[in-house]
């Protein structure tokens, strides 16, 4: 069974579902698991992915889209959706599982209609977005402008040639001293 509880915002998922039957149903679903998470709705894979591109939509954790689109393949899809977002996990929701997936796939396949079961595993894979997401901009220097910053070992001395054990650098503001 999912942890259903982490620290911050709830998970944030996009949902590309043409059939209103079944975007409600995936509401249902998650709403019933009491998992902290919200879902954005698009009814079309275009309008997703302008909406995503202009920065219109909050922090995507997961994409969820029918495998069933109007105007795009799966594939074109998620090409797009990668040239967002490189490692955003991405679940195609089918009527059936495919006899045949490659090991190379660049999503997850659930089946149609969705048990709490596979929105647990879809909130699972959010999270360790989330979390590796959060580790990242945890690891990230923070540079105050106009400060000096000591990055130990990371680049040659400009005088010696030599690697010094920290470099000391002055970063400053554009139009600053």
């Amino acid at each position: 069974m999912a942890q259903k509880t982490h620290k911050g915002r709830p998970l944030q998922f996009l949902l590309v579902e043409p059939n209103e039957p079944d975007s409600r149903w995936f509401d249902i679903v998650l709403d019933e698991s009491h998992l902290p998470a919200t879902t954005v709705h698009s009814s079309t894979c275009i309008r997703a992915l302008e909406a995503w591109r202009e920065c219109r939509l909050p922090a995507i954790d997961a994409v969820v889209v029918s495998e069933r689109l109007p105007m795009l393949t799966i594939e074109e899809f998620v090409n797009a959706a990668r040239t967002l977002d490189s490692d955003v996990p991405i679940v195609v929701l089918g009527d059936q599982l495919p006899l045949f997936q490659p090991l190379t796939s660049d999503y997850e396949r659930f089946t149609k209609p969705l048990s709490e079961h596979d929105i647990e595993r879809l909130w699972c894979i959010a999270r360790q977005r989330f979390l590796r997401t959060r580790q990242r901009v945890a690891l990230t220097p923070r540079v105050n402008w106009g400060s000096q910053v000591r990055m130990p070992g990371l680049a040659a001395s400009r005088s010696s040639g030599t690697i010094p054990h920290s470099l000391s650098v002055d970063i400053h503001a554009e139009g600053g001293e």
